[in-house]
C-alpha cells in the first residue's frame, strides 16, 4: 500500500501542470512518465506482484537518475519535461525507488521464509509417519 502511494506521488509530481510551456516531445514524455508511475502503482495495488515491483525499482530508479545527471539546461525538450515537478519530482522518485526496493526484499524474505517453513513441517510428517 505505501508503494503504491509512493508511486502515485511519484505520478502527480511528474504530471504537466503547465502545458503551454512544453514541447509536443516534452509533454508527451512528462504525460508518460506520470502515467507508467501510475499504472505501476494500479499494479501494486491489484496484485502485490515481484514483477511490478522490480519494474517499479528500474523505472523510479532511471528516472530519478536522470534528474540528478540531466542539469534544466541540456536539452530543449528533455529538461524542461523532467523539470515539470522541480525538487518534487526527483525526491519523490528516489521515495518511490527506495519504497519498492524495500518492499521486494521484504517480501522475497517472507517468501524464503514461508518456503523454509513448509519444508520443515514437510520433514516433520514424514519423520512421524515413518515412527509409526
Amino acid at each position: 500500500m505505501v508503494t503504491a502511494a509512493s508511486l502515485i506521488l511519484c505520478g502527480a509530481a511528474h504530471f504537466p501542470l503547465h502545458p503551454s510551456e512544453l514541447t509536443t516531445t516534452g509533454l508527451a514524455l512528462s504525460a508518460g512518465t506520470a502515467t507508467l508511475c501510475l499504472l505501476l502503482a494500479l499494479g501494486m495495488l491489484l496484485r502485490n506482484a515481484v514483477p511490478a515491483m522490480a519494474l517499479g525499482i528500474l523505472f523510479t530508479g532511471l528516472l530519478a537518475a536522470v534528474h540528478v545527471i540531466i542539469p534544466e539546461t541540456s536539452s530543449a525538450t528533455l529538461a524542461p519535461a523532467l523539470h515539470t515537478g522541480g525538487v518534487l519530482a526527483t525526491l519523490s522518485a528516489v521515495l518511490a525507488a527506495l519504497v519498492c526496493l524495500l518492499a521486494l526484499c521484504v517480501t522475497l524474505t517472507l517468501a524464503r521464509n514461508r518456503t523454509s517453513d513448509q519444508v520443515i513441517a514437510r520433514m516433520n510428517t514424514r519423520a512421524q509417519r515413518d515412527r509409526v
